[in-house]
């Protein structure tokens, strides 16, 4: 009687190691294809090319030369690399100061908005929902200066002093693609924004069917 105790002990106990075994490796596994995916398309292109930078190599052959900082030293005295990353430094500022308080405001329209509010956003959401190549061909050709649609509408209200090369012009290349990036972005930024915000708790008493009435005064003492 006690042997077959034991032994049941046993079992149960071997059963609760592969149990809590295959809770621990579950995620592992779930995980898995992600890893080996950004290792393989992210992390090693990274290094690779963190080790090209050390080398001179015109990306034919094995003609690499070991150059050490070389690349490294005329990169920083490179006018176009700062150009560039002061552009991306600005387009980071915009995403922030600018895209999260849009964002907030038309999230707070359309959760209270009671007409045609899935309507509203489902197109709100279908800019998060493009890829980028699709975007890209899409203002490209909104912001053609001879048959774009924004050069067509201020040339046909007579603004023609108004209608510009977008994308070609020095002046306006950064604003426009900024914009694009605003209008792509701003969903997302409600996503990951508006669920932790205290007002996306907040309901009226009208949403909630409440129909609550100020209560009056008890006669008694």
């Amino acid at each position: 009687m006690s042997t077959a105790i034991t032994r049941t002990a046993a079992d149960r106990q071997r059963q609760r190691k592969k149990w809590v075994l295959a809770q621990k490796a579950a995620p592992i596994i779930f995980m898995a294809p992600a890893v080996i995916f950004l290792a393989v398309y992210l992390l090693y292109p990274l290094v690779s090319s963190f080790r090209l930078s050390f080398v001179n190599w015109n990306g034919l052959g094995d003609t690499a030369r070991f150059v050490g900082m070389d690349n490294w030293v005329r990169l920083m005295h490179d006018s176009v690399f700062w150009h560039s990353a002061w552009n991306n430094i600005l387009l980071a500022l915009f995403s922030i100061i600018v895209q999260l308080p849009i964002a907030l405001v038309l999230a707070v329209v359309l959760d209270e908005a009671s007409k045609g509010s899935r309507i509203l956003k489902i197109l709100y959401f279908i800019p998060l929902l493009m890829s980028s190549v699709a975007l890209g061909v899409l203002f490209k050709n909104i912001y053609d200066p001879n048959f774009g649609p924004i050069n067509s509408v201020l040339d046909a209200m007579g603004l023609y002093g108004w209608a510009h090369d977008w994308l070609g012009d020095p002046r306006y290349a950064l604003g426009s693609v900024i914009a694009v990036v605003l209008w792509q972005n701003i969903p997302f930024t409600w996503c990951c924004s508006w669920p932790a915000s205290p007002l996306s708790r907040v309901k009226s008493p009208r949403r909630q069917g409440s129909t609550a009435r100020p209560r009056r005064p008890s006669s008694g003492g």
